[in-house]
């Protein structure tokens, strides 16, 4: 169940998060399908697509639930995602397969970074509490 105090308000660190995080999730997704229409009997093109489609539907999820744990969860997700495969891309010796997912793991944590730190200055601060 979703606690109320979890929802995020509309801001623009949470609008830019989920546009890059978005854009993140439809190139994974663009290229996992190219895959496997390359590559129709490979079935690890099939892998990169499930994975692909089922970030994406994590994202969605978690923004039209306006959870800020799970937009940061899933655009942590897509972070990591982005960066294995320019681990891969770097393995396999190709500087695009590399720098291209670089770039967008890059862009995604940037994004996740600033939207941390909004939540964290959007918190009010205890007024009348215990100070010791």
């Amino acid at each position: 169940m979703l606690n109320k105090s979890d929802t995020v308000a509309v801001g623009r660190a949470a609008v830019l998060l989920v546009v890059v995080a978005s854009i993140n999730a439809l190139v994974s997704n663009l290229f996992a399908t190219a895959y496997v229409f390359a590559t129709p009997s490979d079935p690890t093109a099939g892998y990169a697509l499930v994975r692909a489609v089922v970030l994406a539907v994590v994202l969605v999820v978690a923004v039209s639930k306006r959870s800020a744990t799970a937009i940061m969860v899933s655009g942590l997700a897509l972070t990591l995602a982005q960066a294995g495969d320019a681990v891969v891309g770097f393995l396999g010796g190709s500087l695009p397969t590399t720098i291209g997912p670089l770039v967008i793991a890059l862009a995604t944590l940037v994004c996740l970074i600033g939207f941390q730190r909004s939540l964290r200055s959007a918190v009010p601060h205890d007024a009348g509490g215990v100070h010791g």
